[in-house]
């Protein structure tokens, strides 16, 4: 796996360019993330939160301010996941449901398959990193990067 911020944002970029399917992995990521922390914390409070030690860590050594504020959205959503209350049948139907949408995204407008299914690890952990800086780019931030990996 690649480690600097430029290989890591470039991989996940090539198979995400259609901006509709981008869209639909802003919204969906975050759900799959926060139900998949739903799930965790009904099972274990400590197993939620030595994910989010593990993400934070590697998005603070891709790049210090955004894996800051990476790690703030990432552990108020394993909070709000713990105290949500939500069952774990509603967890799993929000997460079977944003995964759906996002094969939908793939296949209908991206017209490419999701990384994924090329390399199962990586975009699981980059997934909500990547939600995080394409948020970014949006809003004016980040412009040198965002030219050096399209």
């Amino acid at each position: 796996m690649a480690l600097t911020l430029k290989e890591q944002l470039s991989f996940y970029k090539k198979y995400h360019r259609n901006t509709t399917n981008v869209l639909i992995h802003i919204i969906c990521i975050p759900q799959i993330l926060f139900s998949s922390l739903v799930l965790a914390s009904n099972y274990s409070t400590n197993l939620s939160r030595i994910v989010m030690i593990g993400y934070s860590i590697f998005y603070i050594k891709m790049h210090l301010t955004m894996g800051i504020i990476g790690t703030i959205f990432l552990f108020l959503m394993e909070i709000g996941a713990e105290k949500s209350g939500i069952s774990n049948k509603n967890a799993i139907l929000m997460h079977i449901f944003s995964w759906i949408a996002q094969f939908y995204g793939h296949g209908i407008h991206e017209h490419r398959s999701p990384a994924v299914l090329s390399h199962p690890l990586q975009p699981l952990v980059l997934a909500p990193y990547f939600v995080l800086w394409e948020i970014a780019f949006a809003m004016g931030f980040y412009k040198d990067i965002e030219k050096s990996i399209s």
